[in-house]
């Protein structure tokens, strides 16, 4: 194939050659070949291509990569504009005509007075809102920023900024290994037939991204899904007691997760592992071990080829923090019955969307602009802001993102989270009348995971009986909007709303990404290396010290 005569931004038409899980083939007018992934189809994840496209079917695409090396195109229908109209079969929702020129978005021209069901996001677009309309930060105070971020824009794109050796997140959700995708799905089953139990072992960015993602999506009450505990992330006794004492009446598996197989809580921690398992699984206690390491070197490296420990690779360009959508989440994530794949076509999304310079257009720039702008301001901290228990972890992983991203040579704002409405009781006195030296930034997604109708009482005794037949999500929603009123117009407390429709495998991965560039932005902002951690190396070389460590 000669890709040197195509262009980026150029259409094409071709004709829809085969149709894969992931994708389709699009055999182009000049006897060339391009594809267009699934997550270039519409704006949302799609559940079966067939229901949008068929082979035969004649479509005009955009060029959006063009990969010399393996001599490959990229091709979107998402990114063309000037759609003729598309009709749809009512039951079966397949295109069975189709004149196309170029492609903006595939709903809007879908009858209106149809039966069929398609989902709002699609219509809306954008899978992440930024609103700032709380913050008092308006388009001319985001322009006055567009020169300083076309210059951030270009670090990250050609990889010239601080710490760029370790940018390789943000192409991975196009270039991650197929065949450990593969690989963690079949140890995932493996895990789930053999096991109550996963014990993921490991610490920060090693665990974090697991826990958040696993609480996100599928709520923090264990159920009939294998049971994911996390270890390895602190010193304490009574902790590691507890849960070594929980694991003597379970069938269990190890994910342990050290990039150098060296960090002092997560390696005392395995050691106590490989004694139980020996104990229970006596010589095969190897083969419920999954290392997930650095590909070629390192202390745990060396010791799962020499015991024969199930690996798995941490990228050398990908730091832990970043590291949620690689091996280090995956297994987790695999292993408590997500769809990775689809995670990670969500990444894919966010990929493309938020290539776009434009500060406006872009929603992870508005929101790290509107973070430096606020820090300008004099506002010192940024308090992330849930309404719903399974959200907290995440927020603990954002306070570690930015946190360790952002926080050196004496700069960058104080990441810090509350739980709403149970941290109004506590913290919300302080947020309303105390100092004000911080800001809040809400993530909020329109539909729950699950909701429950408060029930009539004929008694009445709790005086409650105008909630009856309310949900509890719209009493969430009202907590909600009440606390933003109280916090913004009386307590003048801004205030940034980050929003998405709902809460599923395709969102996460686009608001990991949405994070991900968001805080690469912030630290280029403040001229920072968001991708070391020098201060954390201190308080290990004085521990050492302490515990007589050799040298």
């Amino acid at each position: 194939m000669n890709v040197e005569k195509y262009r980026i931004g150029e259409a094409v038409e071709g004709t829809i050659k085969s149709i894969l899980s992931y994708g389709v083939f699009v055999a182009l007018d000049d006897n060339e070949t391009g594809f267009i992934h699934i997550s270039q189809i519409t704006n949302k994840f799609v559940a079966d291509i067939h229901d949008y496209l068929n082979v035969g079917m004649k479509v005009i695409a955009k060029i959006i990569e063009i990969d010399k090396i393996k001599q490959h195109l990229n091709l979107s229908l998402l990114q063309a504009t000037n759609l003729k109209k598309i009709r749809y079969n009512r039951v079966s929702l397949k295109p069975y005509t189709y004149k196309a020129t170029k492609l903006a978005n595939i709903f809007n021209d879908v009858l209106k007075n149809s039966n069929e069901i398609i989902c709002k996001n699609m219509k809306e677009g954008k899978m992440i809102k930024t609103e700032l309309k709380y913050a008092d930060i308006k388009e001319n105070d985001l322009i006055k920023y567009q020169g300083k971020i076309n210059e951030v824009h270009k670090m990250i794109q050609d990889k010239t900024g601080k710490g760029s050796d370790f940018l390789g997140w943000k192409d991975w959700p196009l270039n991650y290994d197929k065949n450990e995708i593969e690989k963690i799905k079949q140890s995932a089953l493996r895990i789930q037939e053999t096991s109550q139990v996963l014990v993921v072992c490991g610490i920060g960015g090693s665990y974090l991204g697991a826990v958040s993602g696993i609480e996100l999506l599928k709520g923090i009450i264990p159920n009939k899904d294998i049971e994911i505990i996390y270890f390895g992330n602190t010193f304490s006794s009574l902790y590691v007691s507890q849960v070594l004492d929980y694991l003597k009446n379970k069938s269990f598996s190890v994910n342990v997760i050290s990039k150098s197989g060296t960090t002092t809580e997560t390696s005392i921690a395995f050691r106590l592992l490989k004694q139980l398992l020996k104990e229970k699984y006596g010589e095969d206690y190897y083969k419920r071990i999954y290392a997930t390491t650095d590909k070629y070197k390192g202390t745990l490296k060396a010791e799962a080829d020499l015991k024969g420990y199930e690996t798995f690779t941490i990228p050398d360009d990908i730091g832990g923090r970043f590291s949620v959508l690689t091996s280090v989440g995956l297994l987790p994530f695999a292993s408590a019955k997500l769809d990775i794949e689809q995670i990670l076509l969500g990444a894919q999304k966010a990929r493309i969307d938020l290539q776009n310079s434009n500060i406006l257009e872009n929603e992870s720039y508005k929101y790290a602009v509107a973070r430096y702008i606020l820090l300008e301001k004099g506002y010192k901290s940024e308090l992330y802001v849930t309404y719903e228990p399974h959200l907290a972890k995440f927020s603990e992983w954002l306070k570690q993102l930015f946190g360790e991203s952002e926080g050196k040579d004496g700069k960058a704002l104080l990441p810090d989270s509350v739980l709403f409405s149970t941290d109004l009781h506590s913290l919300g006195q302080f947020i309303q009348d105390g100092s004000k030296m911080l800001f809040e930034t809400n993530i909020r997604f329109e539909q729950p995971l699950k909701d429950i109708i408060i029930p009539s009482d004929n008694e009445n005794l709790d005086n409650l009986n105008y909630l009856q037949d309310k949900s509890l999500n719209y009493v969430n929603e009202k907590a909600f909007l009440g606390t933003l009123s109280a916090h913004y117009e009386e307590g003048k407390v801004p205030n940034i709303i980050l929003s998405a429709q709902e809460i599923n495998e395709f969102t996460y991965g686009y608001l990991v990404y949405f994070f991900f560039i968001s805080c690469a932005t912030s630290a280029y902002l403040l001229d920072v290396n968001p991708f070391n951690q020098p201060g954390v190396e201190i308080y290990k070389k004085k521990m050492f010290e302490l515990l007589g460590k050799p040298k």
